[in-house]
């Protein structure tokens, strides 16, 4: 298989593997070599920011933005109903290794007190990491992140024994691929490991982009219209101004742009898969490969940007290509239909791996969707997001999703202004929608939406309601030093412990 991965240039497509290639025997011990390499079995999960699922070859798209990731997708699996826990970078990429959602990792700070994004996160030292969970099991670990908000400083680099945060002229996949070979370089050939590759190129493509690459695809017609531009970061209805390229462009000149950054994000990723299979890692490594939330191109009030709850901001891709010699359930190149969220992520390698899920992982375990479905184990009924530029949060469905926010309680005054306008009493609007998101993916702005049955209706308001408040006990338990409300009572912390939620006995 190695042979297959050649390293890219631009316009080269190398052929994928065979219908065959990832039947086998599921190893008897993570540790082991793997048959037909004479490297220990590596995990790389590829977290990409901005990474939408309806822009991916492997999810239908009609441009041929991600050939690289369409032949990881068709050599393992995907799953076509994946959700993000939030749509901003930073709790996403809480829920990706933590296996957790998001909202425990907000602290008690009011916005008017303290602004500073480091001191109102914070991941809380009872929570678990997908890296502190190879570690303990003779993993090497090592994290590659490309944006600020992954620092150590919010309590991302627990478990990497390896940390390395990119910045200024250094950032960018190119950069980051390099490091992450040159620390592969130096893992034993018999030990396993575990690497975690966050890549912020779409999103900076905005500011910085390159001027090939926005010009590889032509803009589509029909999109000639030419959005306004805002005066700040954060506004409804605009090109964010740090994102604006100056001149009258369209929204097709934009949607371009993304999708010529994305081809060159891809070729970046097959120039990686060509390193590890130069150096004979590849047939041995399980590749993952996730958006960590999506953008949105005016679907739902935001342009070039992301931050609500729509399908847009939350509907990513999950490709995971395990390493060769694991039985699937699935032929290479399945969909798999059953809902997930991001917060499977961590659970769902873990348990592939032959390690036991720690207590307070939030997420549902998908191994069993990859390796054969079982009527014992019980499916994701909701998936949930929460902490966007908005309070309030999400239940996404197999079919209805449920959306209960507070326009008037957004992150910047701005925003606000730009949703309503000027005038009072704002703060106390509240937004409740019930609709198909197969029907209407982008419901309009501001468009109440009340869809299907009473009884699904009252389904969907009691799991939110229960939801809402187990979080917010745990989040009272866990960032103790944040909050000025009375501790939770005993009784109420055995029953996080015993629904899974908080670790401990």
């Amino acid at each position: 298989m190695a042979r297959r991965w050649g390293i890219a240039r631009r316009g080269t497509i190398l052929r994928g593997l065979g219908p065959g290639a990832a039947a086998g025997i599921l190893l008897a011990a993570c540790g082991r070599v793997a048959a037909g390499t004479d490297a220990a079995p590596g995990v790389l999960v590829i977290a990409i920011d901005g990474l939408r699922a309806d822009h991916v070859g492997a999810y239908g798209y009609d441009r041929p933005t991600t050939p690289t990731l369409d032949r990881l997708a068709a050599e393992g699996l995907h799953f076509a109903q994946a959700f993000a826990n939030s749509p901003s970078l930073l709790p996403s990429h809480v829920s990706l290794l933590t296996g957790g959602e998001p909202f425990v990792a907000r602290r008690y700070l009011p916005a008017e007190i303290d602004l500073a994004v480091e001191r109102r996160w914070h991941l809380p030292a009872a929570v678990p990491r997908l890296a502190v969970e190879f570690l303990a099991h003779g993993h090497d670990t090592a994290a590659f992140v490309d944006h600020p908000h992954l620092a150590p400083v919010f309590g991302f680099d627990v478990g990497f024994e390896r940390y390395v945060e990119s910045a200024g002229k250094e950032a960018g996949a190119t950069h980051l691929c390099g490091e992450l070979m040159e620390w592969l370089r130096g893992v034993a050939r018999d030990r396993p490991w575990f690497a975690y590759l966050h890549l912020h190129d779409l999103e900076r493509a905005w500011s910085a982009p390159d001027p090939a690459w926005e010009r590889y695809f032509p803009p589509r017609p029909g999109m000639e219209d030419v959005p306004p531009v805002g005066t700040t970061d954060d506004v409804f209805f605009a090109v964010p101004f740090s994102r604006w390229r100056g001149g009258s462009r369209s929204l097709g000149e934009y949607e371009a742009l993304y999708d010529g950054h994305l081809r060159r994000l891809d070729e970046a990723i097959d120039r990686l898969l060509g390193s590890l299979a130069a150096t004979r890692r590849l047939d041995s490594t399980t590749i993952v490969v996730v958006g960590s939330h999506g953008v949105q191109f005016g679907e739902a009030g935001m342009l070039l940007a992301a931050g609500r709850y729509s399908m847009a901001d939350l509907h990513v891709p999950w490709i995971l290509r395990p390493r060769p010699g694991l039985a699937l359930a699935h032929p290479p190149g399945a969909a798999i239909e059953t809902l997930a969220s991001l917060s499977d992520l961590a659970p769902t390698l873990l348990e592939l791996a032959g390690i036991a899920v720690p207590r307070g992982m939030h997420g549902v375990s998908q191994a069993a969707e990859v390796t054969g479905p079982s009527p014992e184990r019980a499916r994701r009924t909701y998936a949930f997001a929460s902490c966007g530029i908005q309070e309030g949060g999400v239940l996404v469905g197999e079919r209805y999703c449920y959306e209960f926010l507070l326009p008037g309680e957004v992150e910047t005054p701005i925003l606000r202004r730009s949703w309503f306008g000027e005038g009072e009493g704002h703060e106390a609007a509240r937004q409740i929608r019930f609709y198909d998101r197969l029907a209407h993916p982008f419901p309009s702005l501001g468009e109440g939406l009340r869809e299907g049955t009473p009884a699904e209706f009252r389904t969907f308001v009691d799991a939110a309601v229960l939801w809402y408040e187990d979080m917010e006990l745990l989040r009272r338990v866990l960032q103790p030093r944040s909050v000025s409300a009375e501790p939770v009572s005993p009784e109420k912390v055995e029953r996080l412990r015993e629904k899974g939620l908080l670790a401990g006995k």
